[in-house]
């Protein structure tokens, strides 16, 4: 709900959040086959799919919690 908002407030323009809110969609069109793929053939012990929502979800943790930086972290690097 504050994400749009926010990238506005980085410098986000206007024209471009459409294409800031098309990249996840457009990503999962190539990338959800090729980890459906991968889990069909992980033979693991926690079983075919349990290692990759754990996997999963430390990303978007690991992630969400870089956003929320997000402005302090351009500044580090120089923007």
């Amino acid at each position: 709900a504050f994400t749009t908002p926010t990238l506005v407030h980085l410098g986000v323009t206007k024209s471009v959040l459409g294409v800031v809110w098309l990249a996840g969609p457009l990503s999962g069109i190539f990338v959800q086959p090729i980890v459906g793929a991968a889990s069909d053939g992980c033979r693991s012990p926690w079983g075919r799919r349990r290692p990759f929502i754990a996997g999963g979800g430390l990303v978007a943790c690991v992630t969400l919690l870089l956003f929320s930086f997000a402005e302090d972290i351009g500044r580090l690097l120089g923007d």
